[in-house]
Formats: C-alpha cells, structure tokens, sequence
C-alpha cells in the first residue's frame, strides 16, 4: 500500500511540473494568427503598390465591338455567300460560321476592256482559298493542289504534312453578327495594292 502511494506522489509531481508546458503550447497558436494577419497585410500593400490597369488599358485589350457600332445605320449592306457591309470608306465581311473552314474558288475576271485586246468576262487568274476563324482573328489561306495523292495512298498524310497552306491575309474580327459570325475590316483589299494577289 506504502508503494502504491508513493506511486501516485510520484505521478502527480510529474503532471505538475508538465502543467507549465501544456500552458505553454496553448499560448502558442495566439501568435500564428498575428504572423497570418501580417503576411496579409504586406499582400495588400503589395497590391495596392502594384499599378492598376487604366481603363485606356481596358478598351485596348478588348478591340471587338458591338455589331450595332461597327454596322450602323448608314451602312450599305449586300447579302450572298457572305454579307458584305460599306460603311462610309470602311468595307467589312461578314463570314456566316458556314462558310468557314471551306475551300472556295476565286475567279477575276475582266468587266470591260477596249476592242482587239481581249474581252470582257475573260478570265485573269484563278485560286483556292479557306477562311479559318482562330480566336478573334480569321485567316485566310491559299490552298494549293500542286502536289496531291490519293487519299487512300499511305503517303497522302505525308502530302498533306508538306503541303500546309500558306496565310495570305490575317484579319481582326471588330464584331460578331448572328449566330456569331466574324465580322473583319476588308477595306484595305479594295483600297491597295495586295501583293498576294
């Protein structure tokens, strides 16, 4: 019985020279949070140091505009594979999402000429192209059958791979008209000189 008595004596002295350091590690996780409240305190003097985009910025970024503001009242519209628009000088296409990604045949031909040279309707030059939309961008690409294979012929993937379509032209698109069809400044098509073509 003496033992056991000794025993728990012994016990207690230890839990109460413990106590201190169990008092300790409470106090311990007072002081994390004060460590957390500074680190976002400098994160928000970082931000507010860091420069904030202008709002000159913002309208850069974004080029495309709303269709009504691109096409507006005064434009002169014609509807046939692609709606094409004349607003004041500007002139735009606008690309329904059905005519994308297709090859289509371009063919100039001669409206008037003089007696003995030629004759009107004749044909100047010929070519394939493709529109693509990438992004907010259209492409438009020469596409070119110069070299060709059956597409049932093992090299025709090699064929293709060695025949990538070059990039005549590259358009932003400024609107979307309906059903989202791109809408692109082809002005300068008419107005200069394009050596592609």
């Amino acid at each position: 019985m003496k033992s056991r008595w000794w025993l728990w004596s012994i016990a207690m002295i230890v839990c109460l020279g413990l106590a201190p350091f169990a008092i300790a590690q409470k106090d311990t996780p007072k002081e994390k949070p004060k460590e957390k409240k500074e680190e976002t305190k400098k994160d928000e003097a970082e931000e507010k140091a860091a420069p904030k985009p202008s709002p000159k910025d913002k309208k850069s970024k974004s080029k495309i505009k709303p269709y009504d503001e691109v096409i507006t009242d005064e434009a002169i519209s014609d509807v046939g594979l692609f709606r094409t628009h004349r607003v004041k000088d500007k002139y735009y296409f606008e690309i329904p999402p059905t005519a994308l990604e297709r090859e289509m045949v371009w063919v100039a031909q001669i409206e008037q000429t003089t007696a003995g040279s030629s004759y009107a309707g004749m044909p100047i030059s010929d070519r394939v192209v493709r529109w693509e939309h990438v992004a907010d961008r259209v492409m438009l690409r020469k596409v070119i059958y110069d070299i060709r294979a059956d597409t049932d012929d093992p090299i025709a993937d090699a064929v293709t791979a060695s025949n990538l379509a070059p990039i005549i032209r590259s358009f932003d698109v400024v609107a979307y008209g309906t059903d989202k069809a791109p809408v692109i400044d082809v002005t300068e098509l008419f107005t200069k000189d394009v050596p592609e073509f």
